[in-house]
């Protein structure tokens, strides 16, 4: 077939700060093995070495893509705005927008695009990752490394949007969707986690969306990942999780009915809660409880359990143990 009766893809990347990271990134989508791919990706004034490193690539990318589309920033625009700008310079059917540190597995485009022509109705599909370390390299096999996704909560197809309220199913990294979607829907500027209140927004307006099978790309949990608690400012990423997702479910839940709204705020206060108690975040856990027992929240057994332990001083006990015996094995 030649690249003519194949569907162009644009793939999608927003760089900021990946010089560790951007070399196995363009090596691994140089390696697809579907051919018919332009590459669109806009650095937002990194303070690294990752604007350069793009530009040393750039006669390669030319040879390997039908098209390249550089965008250099000459202000930072921060990620969503800069997501906002690169989708806007794409020309392919299919949009795939992918981050600067993650790794593509060889057959990722093709597969998705074999299953998105076979679901032409649908107008998103996501597929499983494996999530990598930070020391993972272009070339490594994948095997080994734990999924993304739990094999028995896997969705698909319409009327999905109190199921993803529930709980969240789908990966940012496994993302694939058709440009006129996003030319529709767009990310709104005032989410700050705009790929899930992109999905929430089709799910909610009874778009389809698919299941591509199998992980067909590698989710880096870096140094300086947002979801990587255990290392760097725990607290500010804490804090930024938990505004960013309160607001998205503002928008959201104002389409639910209150039964719903009820049910999906408890979770979201109970989770954060939660986690706030295992990193012991001392001042996000006050806040939260408070919200806890204005909206006189009904707790579980193990929940009750959790803020005593938590009270009392044991899970800090617990958690500091772990550490021990952890660094004793080193």
């Amino acid at each position: 077939m030649t690249n003519k009766a194949m569907p162009l893809v644009s793939i999608c990347t927003a760089c900021y700060n990946h010089e560790d990271y951007i070399r196995d990134y363009f090596e691994s989508i140089i390696a697809q093995t579907y051919p018919n791919i332009e590459l669109v990706i806009g650095d937002d004034v990194s303070t690294d070495s990752s604007r350069q490193i793009i530009e040393s690539y750039l006669p390669r990318l030319k040879e390997r893509f039908v098209n390249v589309v550089y965008l250099p920033n000459e202000t930072n625009l921060g990620i969503v705005r800069n997501c906002i700008n690169i989708n806007g310079h794409a020309s392919g059917k299919y949009i795939k927008p992918f981050a600067s540190d993650d790794v593509m597995l060889p057959h990722c485009i093709e597969n998705a695009v074999n299953f998105m022509e076979e679901h032409a109705d649908y107008a998103f599909g996501y597929s499983d990752c494996y999530v990598v370390p930070y020391d993972y390299r272009h070339g490594d096999s994948p095997d080994g490394f734990p999924h993304i996704l739990d094999p028995d909560y896997i969705k698909e197809g319409y009327d999905l949007f109190e199921t993803m309220l529930r709980r969240q199913f789908i990966t940012a990294t496994g993302m694939f969707y058709k440009r006129e979607t996003f030319e529709k829907y767009g990310y709104d500027t005032e989410i700050a986690i705009e790929d899930q209140d992109f999905w929430l927004t089709l799910a909610r307006n009874n778009e389809g969306i698919g299941y591509i099978p199998g992980s067909q790309v590698c989710y880096r949990r870096s140094l300086t990942s947002i979801s990587n608690y255990d290392v760097g400012n725990a607290e500010k990423k804490f804090r930024f999780a938990y505004e960013a997702t309160t607001k998205m479910y503002h928008k959201q839940l104002a389409f639910a009915d209150e039964k719903l709204q009820k049910e999906i705020w408890d979770m979201h206060y109970w989770r954060y809660l939660d986690m706030a108690m295992d990193y012991e975040l001392d001042a996000a856990v006050r806040e939260i409880k408070k919200i806890v027992k204005t909206r006189k929240m009904h707790l579980t057994g193990h929940q009750k359990a959790k803020m005593f332990l938590y009270n009392v001083g044991l899970l800090k006990l617990a958690r500091n143990v772990k550490r021990f015996l952890r660094e004793r094995k080193r």
